[in-house]
Formats: C-alpha cells, structure tokens, sequence
C-alpha cells in the first residue's frame, strides 16, 4: 500500500500550501536576487525540511521587497517610503560642497600649447637629421661599405 501524507484540517492544508508556495517561488526567484546561499541549497533546504525551510526561505533567501508573486519580482517603492541607506551624497552639505568643487584641468594641451609655426617646424627637422647623419656616421666611418645591388635584374 502506498502511504501518502494528508493534511488534517486547516493547518495542514496552510502549511502544505505554503511549502508548495515556497518550492516554486524558489524554482521561479532569479539566481541573482536570492540572498545568503545558492538557488539549488535553497532548493533542498525548502524540499527536505518542509516547514522550518519554507519559513527560512521567506526570512532569509527571498529577495528584500518581493511582492507575493512567485519569482519574487519587486514592489514599485511609494513615495511615502523614504530610501533606506543615505549616504553623504544625500545630504545637502554634500550638495553645498559640491557647488564650490573645481572641474579638474583636462590631462591633454589645449590646441595653443600644440600649434608650431612653420620655422620651429623646420628648424627641428634639420637637427634631427643632423643628429642621424652623426650615428650613421659613427657606425659606418668609411661612408658606403657595399654597393648596393642593381635594381634592373637581367636574364
């Protein structure tokens, strides 16, 4: 004979309805809401020990501000809440302090610093190449070395 597990009375058919009601809203909560332990621990928590998983997943794995829906999407905030963490940012001396805070100089010249006339231009080309004509000289004293080979190649 197969043994099945019947509620008796009420309270078994609210306990029986909220495990079931917590197995999916597990299955159904995104992996990336759920807090404190892993979507599949919750899993087995909520499956293996019914009611104390059940009541732990609603305490402690469900998303803060789920609404009742299974898959533990959130409830729109009403403007009667006010927001729960305020950090410095929020307050009006930040807001105070921020109005006399300079803008930082950028990290590339203005266009002034970078334009050259033509004379500063040319005038730092003609050293470069006397600067290169002194190595190329310093490696090769003799001038030339080799010929270079013909370009017309014949048959």
């Amino acid at each position: 004979m197969i043994a099945v597990i019947v509620p008796i009375g009420i309270g078994g058919v609210v306990f029986f309805g909220l495990w079931f009601w917590a197995i999916l809203d597990c299955i159904g909560t995104d992996s990336m809401q759920i807090r404190n332990l892993p979507k599949t621990t919750w899993l087995f928590v909520v499956v293996l020990l019914a009611m104390p998983g059940a009541l732990a997943w609603l305490l402690l794995g469900r998303p803060e501000g789920a609404g009742l829906q299974v898959g533990g999407t959130y409830r729109p905030r009403t403007s009667r809440q006010q927001p729960r963490n305020k950090g410095f940012e929020d307050s009006a001396e930040w807001q105070s302090r921020s109005k006399q805070i300079r803008t930082p100089k950028p990290l590339t010249p203005s266009t002034a610093d970078i334009t050259e006339t033509n004379a500063v231009k040319e005038r730092r080309l003609l050293e470069w190449e006397a600067e290169l004509k002194k190595r190329e000289a310093a490696i090769d004293p003799d001038g030339g070395g080799e010929a270079d080979p013909p370009n017309d190649v014949a048959s």
